[in-house]
């Protein structure tokens, strides 16, 4: 930053009309992105639900099957937690629940995709003038 405050117009994300459209681009990926996800644990829940109410379980796979089940109520989770903070990336309220969504969005395992996005809208979340775009 250079003295007096001024910002040149392309430095960290450019000015302040410029990083609201910048919120709305990365929310709106990480929010459709999140509910992709919530909606593929929800499809995968009731699928794993129908095989185990029909089919006979060997009692050596009960380990496994609980560590599915985990691992889907962790994809689920994290998928709500995306949308939840796409919705407030968009809306430019709620400042955790944006950084929670973007750093979830910015983790490699839950969408290469949305990743780069996820590591933007971190970039921007985290920048000093954040909280002053929140209200």
């Amino acid at each position: 930053m250079q003295p007096g405050g001024y910002r040149p117009p392309g430095a960290a994300g450019g000015g302040a009309s410029n990083r609201s459209t910048f919120y709305v681009i990365n929310g709106v990926f990480i929010m459709i992105w999140g509910g992709l996800i919530t909606l593929g644990g929800l499809i995968r829940v009731v699928g794993m639900a129908l095989v185990l109410m029909n089919e006979k379980i060997p009692p050596n796979a009960t380990g496994g099957i609980i560590l599915a089940i985990i691992g889907l109520l962790v994809s689920f989770l994290a998928g709500i937690i995306m949308v939840i903070g796409g919705i407030s990336l968009i809306r430019q309220k709620g400042l955790s629940n944006a950084k929670s969504g973007a750093i979830i969005a910015a983790i490699p395992c839950f969408g290469c995709f949305v990743m780069p996005f996820g590591i933007w809208a971190c970039i921007l979340l985290f920048s000093p003038q954040a909280k002053q775009d929140f209200r």
